[in-house]
């Protein structure tokens, strides 16, 4: 979406109606597939921070770069959460910008187009010491790695940009977490 598109977000009553969630305030394209967002209201009361992972919200904790290998989460609006392995990093052309985006990663791992902007994160797990049993109902954070941008379907290949990436094009920085 280009710079001063609004953003909408379907209600209960979609597709009869829809809110203005949001105006794109910035947009990415030399490294990264991103887009930065002002939100359409004062104060960020309406966004839950975090991941939904398997149905549970999971806080962000922080950021990091991936390395080839290592195995990724994405929860996209199409397929939910899937998992992968990051296969390789490498240019990669972008069809709709007709641009080369540098060194995006490309993972094993099953993606739909209607996942597009989805995150991409590792779960870690906090091992608590347990007193009399007790454990937390969700002991786990994630960390975010990048922002889902494209993908060969028929190949179950998915690509996205990294946090790193997409700060250097937005100039903007995560703030620190638990989110």
């Amino acid at each position: 979406m280009p710079a001063n598109a609004w953003v909408y977000s379907p209600t209960s009553w979609y597709p009869l109606l829809t809110n203005r969630i949001g105006i794109i305030d910035r947009v990415g394209g030399v490294y990264s597939d991103s887009s930065y967002m002002r939100p359409a209201w004062p104060g960020s009361d309406r966004i839950e921070p975090g991941v939904e992972h398997y149905g549970s919200h999971m806080p962000v904790w922080s950021w990091e770069d991936p390395e080839v290998g290592e195995y990724v989460f994405k929860t996209g609006r199409t397929t939910g959460t899937t998992l992968g392995r990051v296969d390789e990093v490498r240019d990669a052309w972008h069809d709709e910008h007709g641009i080369i985006l540098e060194d995006q990663f490309f993972v094993s791992g099953y993606a739909q187009s209607g996942d597009r902007g989805a995150p991409v994160y590792q779960v870690e797990v906090i091992h608590y010491p347990i007193p009399n049993g007790w454990q937390p109902p969700d002991p786990g954070f994630a960390l975010l790695w990048g922002v889902l941008w494209g993908g060969i379907e028929t190949e179950d290949v998915f690509v996205f940009s990294s946090v790193r990436q997409v700060m250097a094009d937005l100039d903007v920085w995560p703030l620190p977490g638990p989110f």
